[in-house]
């Protein structure tokens, strides 16, 4: 009976080890990006757009993305710091505060290779948006 006993209270042990294992695994995975803003931003090929191949920005060859809110009455409300997108054509904003009823963030891009240009883009929630860039 010690020995049954045992062999159940190990077998428990393991199950809460490997459903803890499972809640944090869970809980530190964001691969559906719930809480940030992310922008990808492309050429018309699918090319990512380097963020160190613009005009203008922080520095004179830098692709900027900024996010301004749109508030409910269609007025532009708080624009915040543009931030140097990657090199890889992607930049994900954590810190932006959450929207109240009816706004929406603009998608700005400055500081886009000479010539280009792209339709405004808006986002109502945290999630991935991809920008196409194309020759004006």
């Amino acid at each position: 009976m010690k020995k049954l006993a045992k062999q159940w209270s190990v077998f428990l042990a393991l199950a809460v080890i490997v459903g803890c294992f499972a809640l944090f695994a869970t809980a530190c995975g964001d691969d559906n990006n719930t809480k940030g803003y992310s922008v990808v931003v492309q050429y018309e090929d699918g090319t990512p757009v380097d963020g160190n191949s613009g005009t203008g920005g922080l520095n004179e060859d830098s692709v900027m993305v900024q996010f301004c809110v749109i508030l409910a009455n269609g007025e532009t409300g708080t624009c915040y710091t543009q931030t140097k997108l990657g090199s890889d054509g992607k930049l994900t904003n954590n810190d932006l505060p959450a929207l109240e009823e009816g706004q929406k963030y603009h998608v700005i891009l400055n500081g886009l290779p000479a010539d280009y240009t792209y339709d405004d883009i808006y986002m109502e929630k945290p999630g991935t948006v991809t920008i196409t860039i194309k020759k004006a």
